[in-house]
């Protein structure tokens, strides 16, 4: 399932989005300030069956997604929500940067979205053979979505004094640590179920049959992983650093020591570029929709420049969204693919029939 066109109103309280995405990548571009992350972080929340935080819902009324599926989501920013959030969060614990409430709108017809209000993982929407209750994870799970936001900064500081002990202990860890520890942590349960998968293969071979049809399975789940490592090795090769292949952890050989080293060692681009593809990995070739906020910081500018070839070769069947400001990045064939945020902004018309300023 892939994402058609996404549909945003009152942004900034002035400008509506209509903005039709290609299948593979959409690059949305604009000066700094022009609301390239407001767009993504909606985006993302509503796909990743979050609420919007604070600082988006200030930004904008309204969030359509339509697939090419013909399903669609909507949320509805209601001002009176807003207000009643933006006075609770004036005096209230950081939980509260959230809606507790949405409105989102499920249908397979994009002329008839169904409105319905919700608490909680349950929501609705219509199918051919009428109402049914979904779980949003089982629908999320479906999308195979991600969202990457690879700024290096220094981690929000919790308000709960019951963690505040542990965010001492990891203070000296940016976000972009916690996010690639937690998507290393998915790598290494991904590489025991790859195990367990292919001895499962070997013990189920029967007939000589059989036995060819699984080696050819085997194979081809393997050949990705050796895709991944080809691709990492080659990237790295010029800053003296290869993957071990020897371990099922993710360690690298320094050549100025001969030694392997934790991904904890690398530098903060080569983090970064090892968080987008351990994810873009574990899609396995499949459907997927990744989001990347401005993917470049911290990147060599010829990492830029062959970023999203190697995230299509690791899986052509993922759309790719990202916003940039790097030039590097729409090299190689990708111009084609840049939206400016300035093209797809309207003005939005007051009642006199004229144009605000």
């Amino acid at each position: 399932m892939k994402i058609e066109r996404v549909e945003i109103s009152g942004l900034w309280g002035h400008f509506d989005i209509d903005w039709t995405l290609n299948k593979q990548v959409t690059i949305l571009s604009g000066i700094n300030g022009s609301g390239k992350s407001t767009i993504l972080r909606a985006m993302a929340s509503l796909l990743g069956g979050k609420s919007l935080p604070l600082d988006i819902a200030n930004r904008i009324s309204t969030v359509k997604i339509i697939f090419d599926s013909g399903i669609g989501l909507n949320l509805i920013v209601e001002e009176e929500d807003l207000n009643s959030l933006n006075s609770r969060s004036k005096n209230s614990s950081s939980e509260n940067k959230y809606f507790s409430e949405m409105k989102n709108i499920y249908s397979k017809s994009i002329d008839e979205f169904k409105e319905i209000s919700f608490v909680g993982p349950t929501i609705r929407y219509l199918s051919g053979t009428g109402d049914e209750l979904v779980e949003i994870n089982d629908f999320i799970r479906r999308l195979n979505f991600s969202y990457i936001s690879t700024f290096d900064t220094a981690p929000e500081r919790p308000s709960d004094p019951k963690v505040y002990m542990e965010y001492l202990v990891n203070s000296s860890y940016s976000e972009l640590d916690r996010h690639l520890e937690r998507v290393v942590d998915r790598y290494k349960t991904y590489q025991i179920e790859l195990s367990t998968r292919v001895t499962k293969m070997m013990s189920e071979m029967n007939s000589e049959a059989d036995s060819k049809d699984a080696l050819v399975d085997i194979k081809e789940l393997m050949s990705k992983r050796v895709i991944l490592q080809d691709i990492l090795d080659e990237l790295m090769q010029e800053s003296g650093k290869h993957i071990n292949r020897d371990k099922g952890d993710v360690e690298f050989i320094f050549n100025s020591d001969k030694s392997s080293h934790s991904y904890k060692d690398l530098s903060a681009g080569e983090k970064q570029l090892l968080l987008i593809l351990l994810t873009v990995f574990m899609q396995e070739g499949r459907d997927a929709i990744l989001i990347m906020d401005e993917p470049e910081i911290s990147l060599h500018v010829d990492w830029q420049r062959r970023l999203l070839d190697v995230v299509t070769r690791l899986n052509p069947n993922c759309q790719v969204i990202v916003s940039t400001h790097s030039p590097a990045m729409l090299l190689n064939g990708w111009h084609a693919a840049v939206d400016n945020i300035s093209d797809l902004a309207k003005q939005e018309i007051e009642e006199d029939g004229n144009e605000s300023d």
